[in-house]
C-alpha cells in the first residue's frame, strides 16, 4: 500500500503560523497550540482536535549554589511567588495542577505534598528575614526560557507581576535552547541564571528518570541546573530503583518523601 517516504518537521515557533499552515493543509499535525487557538479549530470538520494526558511536565529549576537564590529565605520567597491556579486558569485546561515532581499515573505521585502556590504574605516575611521584601533592599534576578513558547512566556509573565509587588525585578531571557542550556551549564557561575525553566518527561515509565537527571549532584552540570547537591538525596536516588524492584510500596513511600524534601528547601517548582 501507499506509505511515507520521509517526513518533514518544521520548527515554527508562532503559533498563530502553526495553525494557518495546517487549516491552509501545509501541515498534517501540530504538536501544541494556545487554549484559544485549540477552542478555534475544534468546529473545523477537517481537523482532529485530540487530548490526552501526559507525563511531560513543567519544571522550574531554582539556583542553589550561586547569587541571590543561594539564600534560602530568597529562593523559598521565589517559590512562593508562582501563581500555579493562576497559570492553569489561564491555559484553559491544557494543563493541570501539579501537587509535587512526579506526574499522576506513576509510582511516586501523591497529592499530599505541601509547600506549593502562591503566598505572597509568607514570601514577603522570608525576604524580610534576609533584607528584602517590599520594605527592604530591591533585588534582581534572572529566569532563561526558550523563545517562541506562548506558555513559557505566560509562565514568567505572571511570575514577573508577582515578584514585582515583592521589591524583586525578574529580568526574563528568551533564547534558543542551545544558548540557554550552554548559559546554565557554563563553568564560570557568574554566568548562571537563577530561575531555569524546561519541560523533563521520563524515558520510561518510572519517576527515576526526574531524579537522577535533575537533582543527583553533578561534578559538571549537566541537567541539575538547580545545582542541588546532596549526600543524603544521592544515596536516596543510587538505592532507590532496587528498592522498587524488591518493596514498592516502600519504594512509592521513598519517593514522596524526596519530593517533599525537593518542595520545602525550594530546589524546583513544578506549576503543572
Amino acid at each position: 500500500g501507499a506509505h511515507y517516504t520521509k517526513v518533514v518537521f518544521r520548527v515554527v515557533p508562532e503559533v498563530t503560523t502553526a495553525a494557518q499552515l495546517l487549516q491552509s493543509g501545509d501541515v498534517s499535525y501540530v504538536d501544541r497550540l494556545t487554549p484559544q487557538l485549540t477552542a478555534s479549530l475544534k468546529g473545523n470538520p477537517a481537523l482532529q482536535v485530540v487530548e490526552t494526558p501526559s507525563f511531560q511536565n513543567l519544571v522550574a529549576l531554582l539556583n542553589t549554589a550561586s547569587g541571590p537564590l543561594k539564600d534560602p529565605n530568597v529562593r523559598k520567597a521565589v517559590a512562593k511567588a508562582f501563581d500555579i491556579n493562576g497559570l492553569v486558569s489561564a491555559l484553559g485546561g491544557s494543563v493541570v495542577p501539579a501537587t509535587g515532581i512526579i506526574p499522576q499515573g506513576l509510582i511516586g505521585y501523591s497529592d499530599s505534598l505541601t509547600g506549593t502556590g502562591l503566598d505572597r504574605q509568607g514570601a514577603a516575611s522570608l525576604l524580610a528575614a534576609s533584607g528584602y521584601g517590599p520594605n527592604g533592599k530591591p533585588l534582581t534576578i534572572t529566569a532563561t526560557i526558550v523563545s517562541g513558547d506562548t506558555d513559557l512566556s505566560l509562565v514568567t509573565t505572571s511570575l514577573k507581576s508577582n515578584l514585582a509587588k515583592l521589591n524583586i525585578t525578574l529580568d526574563v531571557q528568551a533564547v534558543q535552547w542551545q544558548a540557554q542550556w550552554d548559559k546554565a551549564k557554563s563553568s564560570d557561575v557568574a554566568k548562571h541564571q537563577d530561575v531555569f525553566l524546561m519541560y523533563w518527561w521520563p524515558d520510561y515509565a518510572d519517576p527515576f528518570s526526574w531524579f537522577i537527571s535533575l537533582f543527583h549532584s553533578e561534578k559538571t552540570p549537566n541537567f541539575n541546573l538547580a545545582y542541588n547537591s546532596s549526600k543524603t538525596l544521592d544515596a536516596e536516588i543510587d538505592g532507590i530503583q532496587a528498592l522498587t524492584a524488591t518493596n514498592r510500596d516502600q519504594a512509592a513511600a521513598q519517593y514522596v518523601t524526596m519530593q517533599q524534601q525537593l518542595i520545602d528547601d525550594a530546589v524546583v517548582v513544578v506549576p503543572y
